[in-house]
């Protein structure tokens, strides 16, 4: 039966499930003025704020914000996410621009539905809001890059794509059927530059004003662009249907190209997340070898000094998942791994986490739940199948930690002997986001970017340029290969600029068989000039470690500058 307010009651001691009359505020943009949202000033992700409203939305429901187009049709733009009520404030959803870009100039309805949940998991109550139709205003600038569909971490791996690369340039403002587009893949060979020209003039279909203009080449038709090269992605629109010479360039793509698995030499992987930053619903943060994703509330980090009995699952900082409103984080990895393991422990062994892992078609391929603290063994069912992400879940009664992530990558330890030197000389001068690899080392540097420049300190040879404005301070330089350095592990660095800051310089061992790390660090100043960094002989591999990676965490406060990384030795 009902009660006064429309909510449900027990009947039997069965709850039952209805739709409240309860009124709901109607969602807000903050980025808006109540009827028109910029995309040039909402930026990247358009925020989504439901009001506190603790008697229609008790803490914990579940919000889910929806958004569509007006029109219907083909080009039908629509989407949704959802969030957990916080204890007390405004809950919040997120909208990504270019998810709305095509909607410029035309309008978007915005509503959020409530399902409120009792203590033991029942649902309760259903509520909606009122939709408010908002205007889209922003300009042509925001224009998409082309894309090769499937590739991570700003990588071209052809290993991973036997047949074809699939090329999207995804929906853009003013999109119409008749528009013609061109993409143009262009690359370095032994010889010198080659280019790939995949769509010539071609027209948009009407099918395509959906998901954007796609096409694919075949991988045997590729030039044979060097191993840790640049390829560029070139796109151009003629929103008139016209030729080459009055279509709009669009932004370009850069990745490096690979023609390896990506994991070979390496057999683990592993995080402690000991640099973790806290995470609000829909931010990012990446890693050396993955990136984290909040998807629902709140991720913190939580220090284990003091405790006992948590030791090989959790040590250190961990993370912490929020209670309050519930939690869903999901690592999404670089490259899929034959099996994950995670250390974890709900606050309340009563509620338990859940882990859901996919493979790159977002198929289920393992479903667990963590009800104690241990180890969370990811296997799929079959030895073929690859693991893309990991969705990892808790309730809004309990809180849950975990830590320690490892990464099986499916290949044994390929081990390098003699000298496995970082000079760069060899590599071609480009541009490569966050994330560069070459033929030896991996190089990740979240929130910077990565350049190889000539060395202008010598006049001779390239260098490693990591370029922090000022985010990307943490940078990480791994060999691809197990090695075991016993005469000097050592590595240059040096800044661009006249002003010089402290860095802190961490060399990562794991063991090979059980797979713990140690970590050694020193702290050094680094300046315009040369800076030899180099590590004790006791803190080299013992006969049964290799070198993990190289972790360097600068202390440059708000200073633009560049990094400069060079004559990287490890023998």
């Amino acid at each position: 039966m009902l009660g006064g307010d429309g909510t449900s009651v027990e009947s039997l001691g069965r709850p039952l499930t209805v739709t409240s009359r309860g009124t709901l505020v109607p969602p807000d943009v903050p980025s808006g003025d109540g009827t028109a949202i910029s995309l040039g000033i909402s930026g990247d992700t358009i925020e989504v704020v439901a009001p506190r409203q603790p008697e229609l939305v008790p803490p914990a429901s579940r919000l889910r914000f929806y958004w569509e187009s007006q029109e219907t049709g083909l080009d039908r733009c629509r989407g949704w996410d959802e969030c957990f009520a916080p204890e007390d404030t405004a809950s919040l959803g997120h909208i990504p621009a270019s998810a709305i870009a095509r909607l410029q100039g035309r309008h978007m309805r915005l509503w959020y539905e409530v399902d409120v949940y009792a203590a033991g998991g029942a649902h309760l109550t259903h509520r909606q809001s009122e939709p408010v139709v908002f205007e889209i205003a922003g300009d042509a600038g925001l224009l998409p890059k082309a894309t090769i569909v499937g590739t991570t971490a700003n990588t071209l791996r052809l290993s991973d794509f036997p047949t074809d690369l699939a090329l999207l340039i995804p929906p853009w403002p003013g999109m119409t059927e008749g528009q013609t587009v061109w993409i143009e893949l262009e690359g370095v060979c032994a010889e010198g530059p080659a280019s790939l020209i995949a769509a010539d003039g071609e027209p948009v279909t009407r099918p395509m004003l959906a998901d954007g203009f796609s096409t694919s080449v075949a991988v045997s038709t590729l030039p044979a662009w060097k191993d840790g090269s640049v390829v560029t992605l070139r796109g151009a629109i003629s929103f008139t249907g016209g030729s080459r010479d009055d279509a709009t360039e669009l932004p370009v793509a850069t990745l490096t190209l690979l023609r390896d698995s990506g994991n070979e030499g390496r057999a683990v992987e592993i995080e402690t997340f000991d640099g973790l930053a806290p995470l609000a619903a829909g931010e990012t943060q990446r890693y050396r070898f993955f990136e984290l994703q909040q998807k629902a509330g709140q991720l913190t980090a939580y220090s284990t000094s003091g405790t006992t009995g948590y030791e090989p699952y959790l040590k250190g900082l961990c993370a912490s998942m929020a209670a309050s409103g519930g939690s869903t984080v999901r690592i999404v990895l670089d490259h899929p791994a034959a099996r994950v393991e995670l250390g974890a422990r709900p606050a309340n062994e009563s509620y338990p986490g859940t882990v859901v892992a996919r493979d790159r078609e977002g198929e289920v391929v393992a479903n667990l739940r963590i009800e104690k603290m241990g180890w969370i063994d990811i296997r799929p069912a079959t030895e073929t199948t690859r693991i893309a992400s990991i969705d990892i879940s808790n309730t809004g009664t309990s809180g849950l930690y975990f830590d320690n992530l490892k990464c099986h990558t499916g290949s044994a330890w390929n081990e390098a002997s003699g000298e496995l030197a970082g000079k760069f000389d060899d590599l071609v001068p480009g541009e490569h986001g966050d994330t560069f690899v070459c033929q030896t080392w991996s190089v990740s540097a979240p929130g910077a970017d990565i350049a190889i420049i000539p060395d202008s300190l010598s006049g001779n040879g390239m260098c490693l340029a990591v370029r922090m404005a000022p985010e990307g301070r943490t940078h990480y330089l791994t060999p691809r290969f197990g090695i075991r350095p016993r005469v000097r592990a050592e590595l240059r660095v040096r800044t661009s600029g006249t002003v010089s800051h402290t860095a802190k310089f961490e060399i990562v061992l794991i063991n090979k068989f059980d797979h713990t790390v140690r970590v050694f660090s020193q702290e050094k100043t680094v300046g315009p000039q040369e800076t030899p960094i180099t590590f004790a002989t006791a803190q080299l591999p013992t006969d049964d470690e290799y070198v993990s990676h190289f972790r360097i965490v600068h202390n440059s406060g708000k200073t633009v500058t560049a990094v400069i990384y060079d004559d990287i030795v490890l023998e």
